[in-house]
């Protein structure tokens, strides 16, 4: 065979060398190639162009800019954004087939809407257990209820500092926020592929494990890890493009206010879902991206604890625990109460060697639940759900100060859609705190008209939502003039999506 023959003679079987030496020759090439060029123009003539041709150097850009420009900008701001803060949870289709047997368990519907209403919402479920339908399920609702989200973000990250306390209080003192948020997403399965689909399951099966065993249980994280980041679909420089044209946004938003020309409503309100953005990633830093299987706990992964470093052994020296008990069996329990585990009996712990304060399992605020965050699990849920409350109560009313202060009176193309921004404004800054008051007065009160009250109010939200965004895309049949001045060419010509 002579195809290849000549780098197989140089090169044998470590072709990386051929494209090290070729990287190197192009590196080598830059310079050598910039001098030739400079030193063979030098000795050229200047061309005369005809008159019929004239050539000009640079020229700089229109200082205006389009209605469509401004749009575009906008919504591919908002759409990246939104897109890029959404990390769901594991796939899993079970959550949707339960539920699905759950509407159909319950007493036959009597009227035709109750009917149809059942008949829609099964199949709907199954549609949404799909990874991509679910994450445009959770992008619409980011655009049109960023609070809601960052409730999410706050729950889920207090429920996953929760299970790391929880397992660093076991023994596990190397576990990680990663490792916890991918539990509390059900990440993890045994080997006999049995599912964790919540974080408490996987803390209730480490917890009993290490009961199981008189010296303690570790799990080896080094290829959990490993798996997780290789699983996940996080894509980098989408996220710095991202990064930037944000930031590229808001400043030239406050570029624009501080030479005093117009900003559209459009604008302020993609700074505002960018602020909604940040806190929610800020919230999501440590949680695993876009992973669509679980990660298996091997047999080999469990390994026995010990007392210092030094006695340690690796996990290619140690063989692997055994399982004696069932997963199924364990998640048939019911869940331990708020009592710190050590106080109720040894029947469930076993004398260990070490003598470290034991954390007692987190609870389920919501048990039976099956989507986030109703379904994770804190250890102060008296104090950790009214702090992801209060923290979207205040993020939505600042988003309704970011829409009101700067356009209290902005002109409309009528009198009556001042009034309608204003009305919605100030709508935006009340809902959002009083539902978040909800969280405080239910230590005392949770009946029936607190219930209804809840509901109206999120009535409300809705429809002041909706006015804003009609008020936005209708405001563009009449802005000011000023509005589509661009703004100092230096900073505009900064690199984003234009």
């Amino acid at each position: 065979m002579h195809a290849g023959s000549l780098f197989r003679k140089y090169y044998g079987s470590d072709f990386e060398f051929l494209l090290l030496y070729l990287f190197l020759l192009g590196i080598i090439s830059i310079p050598l190639t910039s001098i030739a060029i400079a030193a063979i123009l030098r000795r050229g003539q200047h061309t005369q162009f005809p008159p019929s041709q004239p050539h000009v150097g640079f020229v700089a850009g229109p200082d205006y800019r389009g209605t469509v420009n401004v749009i575009w900008v906008c919504m591919s701001t908002i759409f990246t954004c939104v897109y890029l803060s959404v990390h769901i949870d594991v796939p899993d289709k079970w959550k949707a087939k339960q539920f699905s047997q759950v509407l159909e368990a319950k007493d036959p519907p009597k009227t035709v809407a109750a009917k149809i209403l059942r008949a829609c919402l099964a199949p709907l479920w199954h549609f949404t257990a799909r990874p991509i339908c679910r994450r445009m399920f959770w992008m619409l609702f980011n655009i049109f209820a960023p609070e809601l989200v960052v409730l999410v973000a706050v729950t889920e990250r207090r429920s996953a500092k929760d299970a790391l306390t929880f397992m660093r209080s076991r023994g596990q003192d190397d576990w990680t926020m990663q490792l916890a948020f991918f539990a509390d997403m059900g990440g993890f399965e045994l080997d006999d592929g049995t599912p964790f689909r919540d974080g408490l399951s996987f803390l209730q099966w480490f917890d009993k494990l290490q009961g199981e065993h008189e010296e303690g249980v570790k799990l080896d994280i080094a290829p959990l890890l490993d798996e997780i980041n290789d699983r996940c679909n996080a894509d980098l420089v989408l996220k710095v493009l991202t990064c930037s044209q944000a930031a590229w946004l808001v400043i030239e938003t406050i570029v624009r206010f501080a030479e005093a020309k117009a900003v559209s409503e459009l604008e302020i309100t993609t700074c505002a879902y960018i602020i909604c953005t940040l806190v929610a990633y800020m919230c999501w830093l440590e949680k695993p991206y876009s992973v669509g299987g679980r990660v298996t706990i091997r047999d080999k992964y469990i390994l026995p604890s010990s007392e210092s470093d030094e006695d340690s052994l690796s996990s290619q020296e140690t063989p692997p625990m055994t399982l004696n008990r069932s997963y199924s069996t364990l998640a048939s329990e019911s869940t331990p109460s708020l009592l710190p585990l050590a106080h109720l009996g040894s029947s469930m712990l076993k004398p260990r060697k070490s003598e470290r304060r034991q954390t007692h399992l987190p609870i389920k605020l919501f048990p039976g639940s099956r989507f986030t965050p109703f379904n994770r699990s804190l250890l102060r849920p008296d104090s950790s759900w009214p702090v992801g409350c209060h923290a979207a109560g205040v993020l939505g009313a600042i988003v309704g100060l970011i829409h009101g202060i700067p356009f209290w009176n902005a002109l409309f193309f009528t009198t009556t859609g001042q009034w309608l921004w204003r009305a919605s404004c100030i709508g935006q800054v009340v809902v959002p705190v009083a539902i978040a008051a909800i969280a405080i007065i239910e230590r005392w009160y949770y009946g029936v008209f607190l219930y209804i009250a809840m509901f109206l109010m999120a009535f409300l939200y809705c429809v002041f939502r909706m006015i804003l965004f009609a008020l936005i895309w209708i405001s563009f049949w009449s802005l000011p003039e000023s509005v589509y001045r661009d703004i100092d060419w230096s900073w505009a010509y900064f690199p984003h999506w234009h």
